[in-house]
């Protein structure tokens, strides 16, 4: 999967560090991905609690 791929290039390490975000770390991942947004409106790192729980 591209995002996948690209994601664990700019370092995302697994859902442990999604979960871990900041909107710091949100704001950077979304611009060095080129998502305009779409962790956030995703949700990601609600899903990432969600899932480790």
């Amino acid at each position: 999967m591209k995002v996948e791929k690209n994601s664990k290039d700019k370092g995302v390490g697994g859902l442990a560090a999604i979960a871990a975000w900041s909107e710091t770390d949100i704001a950077r991942f979304e611009d060095d991905l080129g998502f305009d947004g779409r962790i956030s409106r995703g949700d990601w790192v609600g899903q990432a609690r969600a899932l480790l729980k």
